[in-house]
């Protein structure tokens, strides 16, 4: 144990540990220090989308009697009655009135019509009755 080490630490740590580095390859770190950003894309430009059409306020203004009159002689017409009704419930911007006016002569309708097949129903069951043979028989016989 009589031998001492002599130890001292070089004066920077830094020369000593770069100090293998061939000088080409420091001379490079220094210029790449900085944080490189990559490029980055453009931002995608938005769409423009065409301007949508503003909705106009429903009309709420009361039919007069000459209109109503019209949509009931309209609605006394077999055919025409169930193209209007169904013209009037779902056509938009319509009347309000003439709107519930149709929802109302749908409704009726689909009531009547339901009236109609289970009166048939009960004729041919309770009664046995063919109306649908009957009408078919007085159409074809003519």
């Amino acid at each position: 144990m009589d031998e001492q080490l002599n130890f001292t630490p070089p004066e920077n740590e830094q020369d000593e540990l770069l100090s293998d580095i061939p000088a080409a390859v420091m001379a490079g770190t220094e210029e790449h220090t900085e944080a490189v950003e990559a490029p980055q894309p453009p931002a995608p430009q938005p769409a423009e989308e065409p301007e949508k059409p503003r909705k106009s306020p429903p009309d709420t203004s009361v039919l007069g009697v000459g209109a109503f009159m019209g949509a009931l002689i309209l609605l006394f017409i077999p055919i025409v009655n169930f193209i209007c009704a169904i013209k009037w419930t779902f056509r938009r911007g319509n009347n309000r009135n003439r709107r519930n006016l149709g929802i109302a002569s749908l409704l009726l309708q689909l009531i009547f019509i339901g009236l109609v097949i289970g009166g048939c129903v009960i004729a041919k069951y309770q009664f046995n009755y063919d109306v649908v043979q009957h009408l078919i028989d007085l159409i074809l016989n003519k």
